[in-house]
């Protein structure tokens, strides 16, 4: 069994590689200094959890501020902004790293932030000269705990949300609510960044809101979760399939233009957990060999094709690992920068094409690695903050990049 040790000799975690007794499916336990933290059978996919009852209180770790505002931590190269405190009440888990909680804020003297106090939307703002940080009144909307909202590409002041069988748009400036898709049982959306196409999960299959029609994509296999690129030409779908005894991660890239499909094989690279930008994807190859691979693939008229890496976290002992490209650009992904982020090494930045990767952050959960506790950072529209949370109560801090 693989152990993995911090510089002072202190366990971090060690790995137990074995297959399954009872059908054969390769398993993967992850135990930490008190016990088991992660486990992962077969491909890795597992249904999301539910979102925990947001936590109270705890030890603050040295250096971090009781209340909002900005600071320095030792060792990293930006400043780093507290947004959340227990004065706020709880707060809900961040959603997952390719969805923008922070506005596109280019030519803007603030930054605008989502956060779910007490399952009501709040918008926080963050003065970006100073650092100052004023907490907004909750918006006036349905109770929500934030899951699947997420701001406009490109339009500063506009909201994505999902309320019952409605994706609906919320411009902040006028309170008004547009739905921008067709009513239907979805969940997981995603948006193009001209807010043309979105893509989503209904009834258990990948389906697509363009030109004022639905029209689903079934998976060969069981599926996990679709995404629109930022173009809203490219449509990413992973779904699980069956072989030699083995679960497998596929993945699935659709021209929505043309409607043709091209599948990416687990064992070839397919990505695990991923982001879209203008053409391409960025993913976690969980197949690599050692593990911890992050790769880039392209995708043309004639198929998707490998890139290569972009990233190596060294191993499989940097468990969760996350990518988020929110601050994609309508071009080629190489100078094009991406944020990772791992329970073990925080968030990393990092220039596509380039071996320039910086640890602008660490992960600020004490303990182990329960799925809504995961450090899972997002990068904002313009490439220069990044979001996540942290400490016993999960609260929201920012990141500058350098």
């Amino acid at each position: 069994m693989p152990l993995y040790y911090s510089d002072d000799r202190k366990l971090l975690f060690a790995i137990d590689d074995h297959n399954d007794t009872q059908n054969g499916i390769p398993q993967s336990v992850v135990y930490g200094p008190n016990g088991p933290v992660w486990s992962r059978h077969g491909s890795g996919v597992d249904d999301d959890p539910p979102p925990p009852p947001p936590a109270s209180g705890g030890d603050l770790p040295v250096g971090i501020p009781p209340r909002r505002g900005p600071f320095t931590l030792e060792g990293y190269p930006t400043r780093l902004i507290r947004l959340t405190d227990e004065t706020d009440g709880p707060v809900r888990p961040l959603g997952m790293a390719y969805y923008p909680i922070i506005n596109n804020h280019a030519g803007r003297a603030e930054l605008q932030v989502l956060a779910s106090l007490n399952d009501r939307l709040t918008l926080f703002t963050v003065y970006k000269a100073s650092g100052a940080v004023v907490k907004g009144d909750p918006l006036p909307l349905n109770p929500n705990t934030g899951e699947y909202c997420y701001w406009s590409h490109d339009d500063p002041d506009s909201v994505y949300l999902l309320e019952g069988r409605h994706l609906l748009r919320y411009s902040l400036l006028s309170g008004t609510q547009v739905e921008v898709s067709a009513p239907a049982p979805i969940t997981h959306p995603h948006s193009s960044a001209d807010g043309q196409v979105h893509s989503f999960e209904m009834d258990g299959q990948a389906a697509v809101y363009r030109q004022g029609r639905i029209t689903q994509y079934p998976t060969p296999g069981v599926f996990d979760e679709c995404q629109v690129d930022k173009s809203g030409r490219w449509l990413g779908v992973r779904y699980t399939v069956q072989r030699n005894g083995q679960g497998h991660l596929d993945n699935d890239i659709v021209d929505l233009t043309t409607g043709q499909r091209w599948t990416i094989l687990d064992e070839d690279g397919a990505m695990g957990h991923w982001d879209l930008g203008f053409g391409y994807g960025v993913g976690e190859d969980d197949q690599a060999q050692p593990g911890g691979v992050m790769r880039l693939w392209i995708f043309t008229p004639t198929g998707p094709q490998d890139g290569g890496p972009v990233y190596d976290w060294g191993g499989w002992q940097s468990m969760t690992r996350y990518v988020s490209h929110c601050n994609a650009r309508p071009a080629a992904p190489h100078g094009q920068r991406v944020l990772f982020s791992s329970a073990t090494l925080g968030l990393v930045i990092k220039t596509i094409g380039q071996d320039d990767a910086q640890a602008i952050a660490p992960s600020l959960f004490p303990g182990g690695e329960a799925y809504w506790r995961q450090t899972r950072a997002t990068l904002d529209p313009t490439g220069h903050y990044g979001a996540w949370t942290g400490l016993e109560r999960g609260d929201l801090f920012l990141a500058e990049t350098p």
